[in-house]
């Protein structure tokens, strides 16, 4: 009875490996799940939010002439919803200043009869999105730098997915101007 080996307790180190392996996947999965679906909200919700700053912007100017538009006039409103205001200032869900100003669009119409939305910090990972999203409902877009359409421009700029691409690339964050 003296040779009787012993039953060994606790895992191998190829039982161990094998374990912190499959862990690590599975965390991996779940990191990569939750950046798809962050970015998405981040995508459809800046959508979202532009709509309803076109629709607070144009009900309060149905007049079509955006003179006094200011992010002051536009968080007066009352339009947004809570969590976009702050006093006087309108915010997106990056936490950066949404800019507004009367424009003239295009060259030669009347003065004021159009507006500029610059809406700061989209990343990079939504910005084409958000671009491809809002085609339909701005004639002139930039991203960046770069005019990315412009509909009705003497030569007008037609939206591409390229050019949406490098312009939304060229940093980690994007001013989108519409």
């Amino acid at each position: 009875m003296q040779n009787q080996k012993k039953k060994q307790r606790g895992v191998t180190l190829a039982e161990a490996l094998i374990t912190v392996i499959i862990a690590a996947l599975l965390i991996g999965l779940g990191i990569g799940g939750f950046i798809v679906a962050r970015n998405y909200l981040n995508s459809t919700g800046t959508t979202r939010d532009i709509s309803l700053i076109t629709v607070a912007v144009n009900d309060t100017f149905k007049s079509g002439n955006f003179a006094s538009l200011t992010p002051a006039v536009v968080a007066g409103t009352r339009k947004l919803p809570d969590n976009m205001i702050q006093g006087a200032t309108v915010r997106n869900r990056f936490g950066q200043s949404i800019g507004f100003a009367p424009a003239t669009y295009p060259a030669g119409a009347p003065a004021n009869n159009a507006y500029s939305l610059s809406y700061p910090g989209i990343p990079t990972a939504v910005c084409s999105s958000v671009v491809g999203d809002n085609l339909a409902s701005f004639p002139r877009i930039t991203v960046g730098a770069t005019v990315v359409q412009d509909k009705l421009a003497a030569t007008p700029v037609v939206a591409d997915d390229a050019t949406i691409a490098t312009a939304c690339a060229a940093a980690d964050v994007q001013t989108l101007t519409l």
